[in-house]
């Protein structure tokens, strides 16, 4: 007479804790203007306020002159299109007559 054995499945694997990516510290553009007077600076934006402008996110770099922040964020760019980056000045431009009034949030699309 032929004997059958039940098949056992394996035991099923508890599941494994995913180990959750530290979430980086934000700081927000308030709090860069602070830290940061007087300098020109790259954010990475990670938070917007409900109007779709940058509210937080991460300091990339900083430079003492605009020539330097642009050449850096060229290359930054170029390496990460679909990133969100916000080039300002942190400081009151109306002290220095040479530096431009104006905030950039630039994306490149593809």
């Amino acid at each position: 007479m032929k004997t059958v054995t039940a098949k056992t499945r394996p035991k099923a694997r508890a599941p494994q804790k995913k180990r959750a990516k530290p979430e980086p510290d934000l700081i927000t553009c308030d709090e860069v203007e602070r830290l940061y007077d007087g300098r020109w600076v790259i954010m990475d934006i990670l938070k917007w306020t409900r109007w779709n402008q940058p509210e937080a996110g991460t300091v990339v770099f900083s430079a003492d002159t605009q020539e330097a922040l642009f050449a850096f964020g060229k290359k930054l760019l170029e390496a990460n299109p679909k990133r969100h980056y916000y080039f300002f000045y942190a400081g009151d431009p109306s002290l220095n007559l040479n530096l431009p009034a104006v905030m950039l949030n630039v994306t490149l699309a593809n």
